[in-house]
C-alpha cells in the first residue's frame, strides 16, 4: 500500500485510540491483548496527537512487525502533518500504511 492510499474498510476490524497519558508499557500490553483476542486488522487513530516519543514510536513499529508476521494488518489514521513528517523522515511511511488527517475535514470518520 502506497503512502496516502486509502485504507479499505475491510482492513478496519479493530480501532484503538492513541492516548498521550498512557505509557508505552500500557500500549504494548493493549497491543498484545488485541493479538491474543485474535484481531488481525487493527487501526490506530492518531487524532489530535502532534508529538510522539521514541518509546511509543518503537512500540508502533514492533507491533506493525508482529502483525505482519502473523498475517495481519496494522495501520495509522488521522496523522497530523507534523507527525506524518516524522514517520516519513524515518521512512516508516513505506512500511506502515497510514493516512494523514484531512485538513479540510477536521475529523475523519473512521
Amino acid at each position: 500500500m502506497k503512502t496516502g492510499e486509502h485504507i479499505p474498510e475491510i482492513h478496519r476490524e479493530k480501532f484503538i485510540k492513541f492516548r498521550t497519558n498512557g505509557s508505552y508499557v500500557d500500549m504494548s500490553k493493549e497491543f498484545a491483548d488485541l493479538v491474543a483476542e485474535g484481531h488481525r486488522n487493527i487501526v490506530l487513530d492518531m487524532y489530535n496527537i502532534n508529538k510522539i516519543d521514541s518509546k511509543h514510536m518503537g512500540t508502533i513499529v514492533m507491533f506493525h512487525k508482529e502483525m505482519k508476521e502473523r498475517g495481519g494488518k496494522f495501520s495509522l489514521v488521522n496523522l497530523s502533518n507534523e507527525l506524518y513528517e516524522i514517520f516519513r523522515y524515518l521512512y516508516l511511511d513505506r512500511r506502515i500504511p497510514m493516512e494523514r488527517l484531512d485538513e479540510s475535514n477536521p475529523r475523519k470518520e473512521i
